[in-house]
């Protein structure tokens, strides 16, 4: 099952390049938009030894808040960083609540 996923998703890989290469060339808002989104991804900070929960929808980041706030309750001492995938407001909501934080809308188109 595994190598019909593969075959799947490279075979859409491959009609899609053309297409996006296409748009790279033609439009610099493009271009602009896929720097952002590397250079997001870049300047992640070290998160050698940290404890990462990842959230993709408003229920699991319900959860996360609640998990992370137990987990300090219980001294956990290793940083804590939350990722998550969500609709525009949630980073605002996020950045302001814990300081290592690290918005994933770069990866998909929904955020």
């Amino acid at each position: 099952m595994d190598f019909l996923y593969y075959i799947l998703v490279g075979g859409l890989l491959l009609l899609a390049s053309p297409f996006l290469i296409l748009r790279a060339l033609i439009s610099s808002s493009f271009r602009n938009e896929i720097k952002g989104r590397m250079k997001g991804a870049n300047s992640l900070p070290e998160l050698k030894d940290t404890l990462w929960i990842h959230a993709s929808s408003v229920g699991e980041v319900r959860l996360a808040k609640v998990l992370i706030a137990g987990l300090i309750k219980e001294g956990e001492s290793r940083p804590i960083a939350l990722s998550i995938l969500p609709p525009p407001v949630m980073p605002w909501l996020w950045k302001k609540s814990f300081p290592t934080y690290l918005d994933c809308r770069w990866i998909s188109r929904s955020g």
